[in-house]
């Protein structure tokens, strides 16, 4: 009887000790008899996504200020989006290819060169788009 006491009282101060409100992101991926098997959360301060089906063949430009990359689909993708339908935050697309972002609190960005520019979620979707494998991107 006494070992259900503690179990009760470690559970009990355990879920006092859970934040209330946690912005945690979770990507997992694992093989399972020759498949691929993938899932994901959607834990961010915006409740709302958009669930968008991109089609192979769109002609696409970048939304930069100055040079902003362009480019033409090759592959479809179903994407998660939350800011708009060239904005996602991941996907997959219809070659197998998935991107996920994913919070990285300290990221530093390289500074803006000649290069055609792209926008951090327009860079997942330029990346759905154009590549069928890890490799290739």
């Amino acid at each position: 009887m006494k070992i259900g006491r503690y179990i009760f009282l470690f559970v009990t101060v355990c879920t006092f000790l859970i934040p209330d409100n946690s912005h945690a992101c979770t990507t997992f991926c694992f093989e399972h008899k020759g498949e691929w098997i993938y899932g994901r959360n959607y834990d961010w301060t915006i409740e709302r996504c958009l669930i968008v089906v991109n089609k192979r063949g769109a002609a696409k430009t970048a939304w930069t200020q100055d040079n902003p990359a362009q480019w033409v689909s090759k592959y479809g993708s179903v994407t998660f989006n939350q800011y708009g339908r060239e904005f996602p935050l991941g996907g997959m697309n219809e070659a197998g290819l998935v991107i996920e972002c994913m919070w990285l609190e300290h990221t530093e960005y390289p500074h803006i060169d000649a290069r055609k520019g792209l926008s951090d979620l327009q860079w997942i979707q330029y990346q759905l788009d154009n590549f069928a494998t890890v490799d290739e991107v």
